[in-house]
């Protein structure tokens, strides 16, 4: 490892002289903080009043070796001009390390308020992210007098004092990262939720919520999560008899997922509906997959008839012309099979629903 340091070895060796050159001092706090959407930012607080030149400034950004393949990061915010000198692998942990040497104002900074040093954002499968300070040791030699700290540090003076005490336990554990959450009928009293997530860490378990309002929920299923994961995970849970077909009108239900990690922490996702609707003794619910793929068009559309029906869906596109036309009797209680468009340009479409004199209107989405 020390081989791959000779870049900047000289630059350093001209601020150290000796192996005692830094001081661990707990004038500032260095902390990760998780600001969401995968991005993270390196802050100082200064916990004392702070004179002098400040440089040079390191920071080590580090994750387990194992989430390394394919893991970067992305620079979004940096007030100081850290460069990002390389990455390497030592002791089962992968290190991005930063650096500048231009100077650092720091007598301008208040006790007491988080200074933004760092902000990136995590591309790649990682999930844990620290913020590394002298966990490989105070210090390593250069074979020619002069040392360097392979931690996050603020040196003042060039002389004798790190003003970031080590070792710093800054740490973030991404949340779940959650690729989709879908619900729809899926037949005329039953509602199907589908969800998936790229990685996981320390997640527990999902917990399906259903409102009738948008505003009071309540649990209607629980689903054990992978733990930890760095691969895709998909998931299912059938919310049964949530629309009786004896009931009338037009029937909304909302649906929510949330998210527990181990330590009791949690998100939520988006909000999503689910709505069946009566005429007579028919319900349909709504369309699925909407909005539909481009070049092979097939979908779904939950129908339940009390008695005999015949059936005739109409697909008409922009401009009224007919793209699409299917016919078919139904037993009481059947369920409908797929309807396959097959090749069908992106944009919006109108579907027509007839069924024992009962119409009902759909609209259907290509992209």
């Amino acid at each position: 490892m020390k081989n791959r340091y000779l870049l900047f070895i000289a630059l350093l060796s001209l601020i150290c002289h000796h192996a005692f050159c830094q001081t661990q001092t707990s004038a500032i706090t260095a902390t990760l903080v998780n600001l969401g959407g995968g991005s993270i930012e390196v802050r100082f607080t200064p916990n004392q009043v702070l004179s002098g030149a400040a440089l040079p400034l390191n920071v080590y950004l580090r994750v387990p070796e194992s989430q390394a393949g394919g893991t970067s990061f992305t620079t979004t915010n940096n007030p100081f001009g850290l460069t990002a000198i390389f990455d390497y692998t030592d002791n089962g942990w992968h290190y991005f390390y930063y650096q500048t040497l231009a100077q650092i104002p720091i007598t301008s900074w208040s006790v007491g308020t988080p200074v933004t040093i760092l902000r990136v954002t995590v591309n790649g499968p990682a999930t844990q992210i620290e913020l590394s300070g002298g966990d490989q040791g105070p210090a390593i030699s250069n074979g020619a007098g002069g040392f360097f700290w392979p931690g996050t540090a603020l040196t003042v003076d060039n002389t004798s004092t790190n003003l970031v005490s080590w070792p710093i336990n800054s740490s973030i554990a991404l949340p779940i990262e959650l690729l989709f959450f879908t619900a729809r009928p899926l037949n005329a009293t039953d509602a199907k939720l589908d969800w998936e997530t790229a990685s996981e860490l320390n997640s527990s378990h999902f917990e399906v919520e259903r409102s009738t309002d948008g505003k009071n929920w309540q649990q209607v299923g629980k689903v054990a999560a992978a733990g930890f994961s760095q691969q895709n995970h998909s998931y299912s849970l059938i919310d049964e008899k949530v629309f009786e077909p004896g009931e009338s009108s037009l029937s909304v239900f909302y649906y929510r997922l949330k998210m527990l990690d181990l330590d009791g922490s949690f998100t939520y996702s988006k909000v999503r509906e689910v709505h069946f609707e009566r005429a007579g003794g028919l319900v349909v619910g709504e369309l699925f997959p909407n909005p539909a793929e481009r070049g092979h068009v097939a979908f779904q559309l939950p129908l339940y008839t009390e008695q005999e029906a015949s059936l005739r869906l109409t697909v008409f596109d922009v401009r009224g012309s007919v793209v699409g036309l299917f016919e078919t009797d139904l037993a009481a209680g059947e369920q409908l099979p797929g309807f396959n468009l097959g090749q069908l340009a992106a944009g919006v479409y109108h579907i027509r629903v007839l069924v024992n004199g009962e119409t009902f209107a759909r609209r259907l989405v290509v992209q």
